[in-house]
């Protein structure tokens, strides 16, 4: 009942309007960050169906200001995003949530809810507290914490740096760039010889078409990707990741792929499995968000 009360007054339903959310965004990530998709998802259709997992419980959230029109309107807006708001965090003003109705301080599942906007999270949890986003200079711990267009960079919001402006770990450079010699540059294209950084397998390669810097070639090479029981790591001199939220459980520099837990089954943040979002290992199982719990 509660989630056709959702729909009441619009003129779509809640269904339909999670199942355009969910495909316009999912379809922007891999056409910006395909990447992204593969670790998080494994493929685009599973990336739509986890993210209707969260869209249709913030309908039913208690105070909230979410409607299957409003996400609808934003599904059209993301349909036309550009990449680089993708990357500089420059959110369609259709997709800002409107104000709810809890005040600050109050617990929250998610950002409509809150009359600032913003439902803050901590790591590993479904559940927060109603606060406001921090200007550029004030504290985070990830990017959500931060207004549109800054990034959480040293436990600071900050703006993007452009090609050419000088940056470091407090000053980012807006993706797909990256920081070299303390200067933002375009990244290396794939064949193209890369420069490894310390901790960091991307090196000076494009991130965002998946393309790492093998330590034994410093070659851009596309990284490759395993399932559930393959070897990942460095595996004959190239670096394989773990597809669909699994977890690359080292030995040395070379492990196996475990398979993200299942929602409502045992996990670990540190050591895996993983959860696949939305879920989040809380208390070491899997949880999925659901705002009307959070109260």
């Amino acid at each position: 009942m509660a989630l056709l009360a959702a729909g009441c007054g619009s003129s779509v339903s809640p269904d339909k309007a999670c199942t355009d959310l969910a495909a316009a965004f999912c379809t922007e990530v891999s056409n910006c960050a395909a990447p992204l998709i593969t670790l998080g998802y494994g493929d685009v259709a599973t990336c739509q169906t986890r993210l209707k997992l969260s869209c249709l419980p913030s309908l039913m959230a208690p105070s909230t200001s979410a409607t299957p029109d409003k996400l609808d309107s934003c599904a059209m807006a993301v349909d036309g995003a550009m990449c680089d708001a993708v990357y500089t965090r420059n959110t369609p003003a259709a997709c800002v949530p409107d104000p709810g109705k809890l005040a600050n301080g109050n617990a929250c599942g998610d950002d409509a809810q809150c009359s600032s906007k913003y439902c803050k999270k901590p790591a590993n949890a479904v559940c927060g507290v109603c606060g406001d986003k921090a200007a550029a200079g004030g504290t985070c711990s990830v990017d959500d914490d931060c207004q549109a267009q800054l990034k959480c960079a040293n436990g600071a919001c900050a703006a993007y740096v452009a090609v050419g402006g000088t940056c470091d770990a407090s000053h980012p450079c807006a993706q797909p760039n990256v920081c070299k010699n303390g200067v933002c540059a375009v990244p290396q294209a794939a064949g193209q010889t890369c420069t490894a950084m310390a901790g960091d397998f991307f090196g000076d390669c494009d991130q965002t078409k998946g393309l790492v810097c093998p330590p034994m070639t410093h070659v851009c090479t596309a990284a490759m990707f395993a399932a559930a029981g393959q070897p990942c790591g460095l595996v004959n001199g190239a670096l394989v990741a773990c597809a669909a939220a699994g977890h690359c459980k080292l030995t040395g520099l070379m492990g196996t792929c475990l398979a993200a837990a299942a929602d409502g089954a045992a996990c670990d943040a540190t050591n895996g499995p993983d959860c696949m979002a939305p879920a989040q290992c809380v208390n070491a199982v899997c949880k999925l968000p659901n705002p009307a719990g959070c109260m």
